[in-house]
């Protein structure tokens, strides 16, 4: 595949993950620190804001302070931040959608190695996209995700990104809060 090609397959993925709405997210997602809530209490308009969860796994909201909703869903960080305002306001209704789904790491040869917001449901091409595309030294069959798994490992997951950029897209990784994307040198 030309250049072009693999320029037109990047933009047309990247295009797609924009597609899905970060607000939409599932109900099974476990909040991890970078990630963005948008928390929205009824008819409380000073706590009514975003918040970025610190790397402890908490926010910090006026009245109630520090709140842990690290390792949490969705639902249960709801609750708990309900819990925790009950003190000061009868009956809270608190809402929240997911607005940023924490950080993931691309490095190696791409153009603009670094963190980078994940968003919705991004694979590594969309990261690769994002990170200004491959360098021409790069090998994009040695592509390596990196992802902890729990708290005394990680896992290496291979990723030969040739073929994604021939339209094999099921050979692509769905990202996680946390990963590390390496894209290596190529052998000349």
């Amino acid at each position: 595949m030309n250049i072009r090609g693999m320029l037109l397959v990047i933009v047309g993925s990247l295009l797609v993950s924009w597609c899905v709405p970060l607000g939409a997210a599932d109900e099974t997602f476990v909040i991890t620190p970078g990630t963005t809530l948008e928390i929205t209490v009824y008819k409380e308009k000073d706590l009514s804001r975003s918040y970025l969860v610190d790397a402890s796994g908490s926010i910090n909201m006026p009245l109630v302070g520090n709140v842990a909703v690290g390792d949490l869903t969705v639902p249960q960080a709801s609750e708990k931040i309900g819990k925790e305002l009950v003190r000061y306001i009868r009956e809270p209704q608190v809402n929240i959608l997911v607005r940023g789904y924490g950080n993931i790491y691309v490095i190696g040869e791409v153009m603009s190695p670094g963190p980078y917001q994940l968003s919705g449901k991004m694979r590594v091409l969309d990261a690769v996209g994002m990170a200004g595309g491959l360098k021409p030294t790069a090998s994009a069959n040695r592509v390596k995700v990196i992802r902890k798994e729990g708290d005394e490992g990680s896992r290496v997951i291979k990723i030969k990104l040739k073929k994604v950029f021939n339209g094999d897209f099921s050979k692509d990784v769905l990202l996680m809060p946390g990963d590390t994307i390496i894209v290596p040198e190529r052998f000349f």
